[in-house]
């Protein structure tokens, strides 16, 4: 009897475990609050809290409720990886909700196909997720390169890794590896995306 009460905890763990892991794989969590909205990339954990310190809302649960409407004050908490230290919000009003990210793997870019050279490594887009829309900023997007190079482009702002290190970025955008350097255009206003991979 007692055999079978914990195999059941252990399946119902799992089960908890593969929703969220595919809540991380496909959606994004989207925060909208008065005169602003922010955007995460997928996958990215979050806990919000009261002023009593108790959890309200966490990935787990804004999957099953689809939107949370906040109607009282709360510190949002956002993991980022990017950072050591949490992104904190304190929220009165607005909604918190998981929106569907847009995923093309293996789709290599016209404008690269016409512009490579042989001096010029073969480097083609694996993955493109956009995110929400910034009047001033344009459209966030995450990009994936065969070469493993990563490129996040949020709030204006832009970073780059390579098998979980940060990479340096020059201008707009040269992304310096030890192999060579990725140059990419990004125009956030018309997700237009240009690459050329310099190999050293």
């Amino acid at each position: 009897m007692m055999r079978t009460f914990l195999l059941s905890i252990i399946i119902s763990f799992s089960m908890c475990a593969v929703s969220v892991a595919n809540t991380n794989d496909h959606s994004y969590l989207r925060i909208e609050i008065p005169q602003k909205t922010i955007s995460y990339p997928p996958g990215t954990p979050f806990l919000a809290k009261d002023t009593q310190g108790n959890t309200v809302l966490s990935l787990y649960d804004l999957k099953q409720v689809g939107t949370f409407e906040i109607t009282i004050p709360i510190t949002l908490f956002v993991y980022v990886s990017w950072s050591d230290s949490p992104d904190v919000y304190q929220l009165k009003s607005g909604t918190l909700s998981l929106q569907k990210a847009k995923t093309y793997k293996k789709q290599l870019d016209q404008t690269q196909k016409t512009t490579s050279k042989k001096s010029h490594e073969n480097v083609y887009l694996i993955k493109k997720q956009y995110f929400s829309y910034d009047e001033a900023t344009g459209y966030d997007v995450n990009l994936e390169f065969s070469n493993g190079i990563s490129f996040l482009y949020r709030d204006g702002k832009a970073k780059a890794w390579k098998n979980g290190e940060a990479l340096t970025i020059k201008k707009k955008y040269i992304i310096e590896t030890d192999e060579g350097d990725l140059k990419l255009s990004y125009n956030p206003k018309t997700q237009k995306i240009w690459w050329i991979f310099d190999k050293k």
